[in-house]
This record gives structure tokens, C-alpha cells and sequence, in this order.
């Protein structure tokens, strides 16, 4: 599985015109997740990929299954603890490259419930980083920014059609 992931992620960086194939992306790293490693790097690709194949009920998905693994699984996670800047770099990775799909990504109305939910989940995420990381915590921001503002959106237009 580990191998079929790597070839199907490289055809990000490819010249040639193959597409990845997100679906497979989560198959595989979801199998992988589930049955063979808590890899970090792994699980933010999970996430990226819900994220392109399911909007921010994926995001919210990925987020959740992220922070459970930091919560849960913290000590034999891989990369190993003592390699601190590999395990913020792939949580880096995630915020970056999801930060810069959300740009582009206006939520819907009818999205309003899982924006809000993505956002609570990636300040959990953030806030179990710092508990187990410190100041060697990753920087979210890219990934953050954009959620909370549709956040405060969502929650005020949740409020305005609340109002009789």
C-alpha cells in the first residue's frame, strides 16, 4: 500500500499528464491508517484528500482522524517523537496545501454546520499540538486563517436566519 501511495502522489510533481486519483489516495491511506501505521504524513494526506473529494465534511473527517491519532497514538506515531521537525513538517504540509484549496473554496449555505464543526476540530488539532509539542508546535495558519474566517460566517449566518 505504502508503495502504490507514493506512486499515485507523484504524479503531483509529474511532467506527464496523469491526474492523481483521490479516491485511491484515500483507499490506500485510509488502509495504511487503519491497519498498518499511525504515520503522520500519511493521515494529512487523508485528510487532503477527503478535503478534494467531500468539501469540508472530508476536512472535518481528516481533522478529526488527525487529532485522534495525536491524542491516541502520540508516542509510537511515525515519525518517531524524537524526530519533532519531520512531524511538524507534515502537519505543515497539510495547512499549506489545504490552506491554499479553501482559498478558493467559498463555502455554501447548506455547508454551514460541517464549516463549523472543520473549524473547531483544527483548533483541537492545534491545541494538541501545542499540549504535546510546545513551542516546537507547527503553524497552522495557512490552513486556519481561511477556515475560521468562513467560520465567523457561517455562525452569522446562522444567526441571521435563526432570527424570526
Amino acid at each position: 500500500d505504502f508503495e502504490q501511495l507514493e506512486a499515485e502522489l507523484a504524479k503531483q510533481e509529474s511532467l506527464s499528464s496523469e491526474t492523481v486519483d483521490w479516491a485511491k489516495v484515500i483507499t490506500l491511506s485510509s488502509s495504511i491508517t487503519q491497519n498498518n501505521s499511525k504515520d503522520i504524513l500519511i493521515g494529512s494526506y487523508l485528510c487532503f484528500a477527503l478535503l478534494l473529494q467531500e468539501g469540508y465534511a472530508g476536512l472535518a473527517v481528516g481533522l478529526k482522524i488527525l487529532n485522534d491519532m495525536a491524542e491516541t497514538h502520540w508516542d509510537c506515531m511515525f515519525p518517531p517523537a524524537k524526530r519533532m521537525r519531520a512531524r511538524q513538517t507534515a502537519y505543515v504540509w497539510l495547512a499549506e496545501k489545504a490552506g491554499l484549496i479553501l482559498a478558493d473554496k467559498v463555502p455554501s449555505a447548506n455547508e454551514s454546520d460541517v464549516v463549523i464543526e472543520a473549524a473547531e476540530l483544527l483548533k483541537k488539532l492545534d491545541n494538541t499540538l501545542v499540549d504535546k509539542m510546545g513551542d516546537q508546535a507547527p503553524l497552522l495558519t495557512d490552513l486556519s486563517r481561511p477556515l475560521k474566517n468562513y467560520q465567523q460566517s457561517a455562525k452569522a449566518e446562522q444567526e441571521k436566519s435563526a432570527q424570526p
